[in-house]
Order: structure tokens, then sequence, then C-alpha cells
């Protein structure tokens, strides 16, 4: 199995959720399929792959075969390679707070006090309004509509130096 390498993933939140965007558009859309619910299914006899956010990266990034189910099994709970995976999937639904909190290791915390600044940002408000409504994407089509909502958040994250 491949090394679950944490070193492989940046450490602030714009990076990792622009990581996490490059590597589902970068996945063949034939092998796998967005599912905002799911890991990392495997490949079930010839059927996609189905993957979230954080799935996309353990395929692209991490280099997780498509064929290997229960991949999240494998990860130890509150390992540096799970505690990002899980800020990705606070990200996919807009919970920039809380992702702050949990990659930057509470809310007492310059970068923490920027994303609540976020939170009040006019920019963020219809970002997040989306991501609420849409962040159990479950097809390549709803993934091509969220994609672009996803980088305005990479650059609103990074406008406010996370």
């Amino acid at each position: 199995m491949t090394q679950l390498d944490p070193s492989k993933l940046p450490n602030r939140l714009a990076d990792l959720l622009e990581v996490a965007c490059d590597d589902m558009a970068g996945l063949d859309r034939e092998h796998y399929s967005p599912n905002g619910s799911v890991w990392h299914t495997g490949d079930d006899g010839g059927l996609p792959c189905e993957l979230c956010l954080g799935g996309a990266v353990l395929a692209g990034t991490i280099g997780i075969a498509r064929t290997i189910a229960n991949v999240t099994d494998t990860i130890v709970n509150n390992s540096p390679l799970s505690t990002k995976l899980m800020v990705i999937d606070e990200l996919r639904c807009g919970n920039v707070g809380f992702a702050a909190d949990l990659l930057y290791g509470g809310s007492r915390n310059p970068p923490a006090e920027r994303a609540r600044e976020l939170l009040g940002d006019r920019d963020f408000k219809p970002v997040q309004r989306v991501l609420a409504e849409r962040a159990n994407f479950y097809s390549w089509q709803h993934w091509d509509a969220l994609e672009p909502v996803y980088r305005d958040l990479v650059q609103l994250l990074r406008a406010h130096d996370l």
C-alpha cells in the first residue's frame, strides 16, 4: 500500500482546498465519480470509485489506488493526515471557522481569528450559502457546477491569509 504521508499536503486552508480541487479535476472521469458523502469507495467490480474532496486528495496527491476500498480504516484518527482530510471536508461544506480550528490547533490563534473575520466578509456569504446547500455533490455534472465556487473560496481564504 502507498505510504500515507501527510507531509505531501500543505499546511494552509487555501492551499489544502486548492490541492483538493486540483486532484478532483485531474481524476480520470471513467474510473472515478464525485460523491460528497463518501471518502473513497474503491473500484467495485468495474464501477467507478466514488469519492469526496478528501478522497480526491487520497487518490491524487497521496496516491491511493482506486481499487482500494475502506481507505479511511487505515488512517488513524487524530493523525496529521486524518486532520487534514477532515479540514478539507469542513471546507467542502463551507465550515471555514471549524476547519481553521482543526488545522491551526484551536480557536485562540491568529489564523483562527482571521477565519472568523472571513465569516463576516460580504464576498464570503454567497459562497457559504451555495456550499451549505449543495456541498453533497453526486456526479461530475454537480462537481463541474461547484468547482468555481470552491475556487472562489480558495481566493477568499488567500485574501485573509489562510
